[in-house]
């Protein structure tokens, strides 16, 4: 199961707004270090020191810009998997729905009651920790047992019907789908990788802000503008992974017309 970090239970702006504040504190903090340092050292050993760090920094920052792009691409593959696990459910829904015309007349009207609750708990289950809502669980797997058990029903009173047999192999299709699109959305990004490239960017920003107390200058504005561009990106990193909540949604179009498309 996904494990219920802060960046699951807090608000996006409110882990943004976070994220920002310690990477300018970070920044600051190097400021100050290098400054008082810079005070109790002469001008040569200052000089060299920082064109020492002007390496050690390009090679930091070459290690952030690495990770954001690896852990974004891995942000971006998820949420294309889980996109297209959407539509792959909603095609085999709806083929297995079509196919409720092949049971026998007296079992059709209560396999359609059936796939329109169905239908309703699949998208109740788009909201954020519905992994935790053992109740939508049970309901899921006993709508699915009771699809199944009349399928069956219809099997054993023809067992030559092709027609059931396409019923029963499109419900086949229809659970796997299910699976393969629970599995999609619990495969979320490990927390230690996006911890990991937060204590990468710490580290970059503190570096910046010693080179610059070295140095004696420094740009404020560009310092902020770096701290904005790290946060955005992380911060869009960690939308991606939360396709339930915030901006960066996952549309459950394709299933809403498909219930609509059932009738009430």
């Amino acid at each position: 199961m996904p494990a219920n970090d802060i960046f699951h239970e807090l608000n996006e702006f409110v882990v943004a707004a976070l994220i920002f504040l310690v990477l300018i504190g970070a920044g600051e903090i190097g400021y100050l270090l290098a400054r008082r340092r810079r005070a109790g050292r002469k001008n040569g050993a200052a000089a060299e020191t920082h064109e020492h760090l002007n390496e050690i920094q390009t090679a930091i920052f070459a290690v952030l810009g690495l990770l954001l792009a690896f852990i974004f691409a891995m942000a971006v593959s998820r949420f294309d998997a889980r996109k297209q696990a959407l539509v792959d459910e909603t095609d085999a829904i709806g083929t297995a729905y079509l196919r409720v015309q092949l049971l026998p007349p007296g079992q059709q009207a209560a396999a359609t009651a059936i796939f329109r609750t169905y239908v309703d708990a699949r998208l109740s289950s788009a909201r954020p920790y519905w992994y935790q809502d053992v109740r939508l669980k049970n309901e899921t797997n006993e709508l699915q047992q009771q699809l199944w058990t009349q399928g069956t029903d219809a099997a054993n009173q023809d067992p030559h019907a092709v027609t059931t047999s396409l019923y029963i192999q499109s419900l086949n299709d229809m659970f796997d789908a299910q699976s393969a699109r629970d599995a999609a959305r619990l495969n979320e990004l490990p927390t230690s990788a996006i911890y990991l490239v937060l204590a990468i960017s710490i580290l970059s920003m503190g570096t910046l802000g010693y080179r610059a107390g070295l140095g004696g200058r420094r740009s404020l504005v560009g310092a902020v503008l770096l701290a904005l561009v790290i946060t955005l990106v992380v911060g869009i990193i960690i939308e991606l992974d939360q396709p339930y909540q915030g901006f960066i949604t996952i549309s459950q179009q394709s299933m809403i017309e498909l219930r609509q498309s059932m009738g009430p």
